[in-house]
């Protein structure tokens, strides 16, 4: 296994994200999904979430900024994503692309 490139920082935070799906090559339907976030890094942020997630998907988030009422807009790419089934949830490993 690869070592981690940068030091996580657990955070315990809701996130709202947006996951697009193309029903069509005409039709794209955008929804829009609650989760929360595990840790954080310089690279990109662990969430969890009831939604599973695909790797390689592109996610639009609205990332909470601890201690202000202010969230950071940001696009992330689906690394990585592993099924909790005690918890009936998903953690999902998302790679910041802005």
């Amino acid at each position: 296994m690869k070592p981690r490139q940068a030091q996580r920082y657990l955070l315990s935070l809701n996130v709202n994200y947006e996951t697009s799906v193309h029903e069509h090559s005409w039709q794209t339907i955008h929804k829009n999904t609650k989760g929360k976030v595990l840790n954080v890094s310089t690279g990109g942020v662990c969430i969890s979430t009831g939604e599973a997630l695909r790797v390689g998907q592109v996610i639009r988030m609205a990332l909470p900024l601890p201690h202000v009422e202010v969230t950071a807009p940001t696009l992330a790419e689906v690394r990585w994503v592993k099924t909790q089934e005690e918890k009936g949830t998903y953690h999902a490993g998302l790679r910041f692309l802005l």
